[in-house]
């Protein structure tokens, strides 16, 4: 994590030393430090995806069973409450009057 008084260069530089990477420009030729770094390039991407799709799909999944989950705690709930209040409503007059 980067500290408020730690200064710019001082990351770039940590970034730099601890990190590995090649530019490419459209301009460039195929060479033989390019041309396997592409196909890997391909594949990590594939594998990203892939993993991206199945997280969605977990929590995708994972959604719908929260909501279901949650629809059915707050249809028991209102059926509580209507059991409760027909309860209340057979209570005799007197019951009533005097609240027990």
């Amino acid at each position: 994590m980067k500290d408020d008084n730690e200064p710019p260069e001082m990351i770039e530089k940590a970034l730099r030393d601890n990190s590995t990477y090649l530019v490419v420009d459209a301009d460039d030729k195929d060479d033989d430090e390019t041309t396997p770094f592409v196909p890997a390039l391909y594949d990590s991407m594939r594998e990203i995806t892939t993993a991206l799709e199945q997280q969605r799909e977990y929590i995708d999944d994972k959604m719908t069973k929260r909501d279901e989950e949650l629809i059915r705690l707050v249809r028991e709930q209102q059926e509580t409450k209507r059991m409760i209040a027909a309860s209340e409503e057979k209570k005799g007059f007197l019951a009533r009057l005097f609240g027990k």
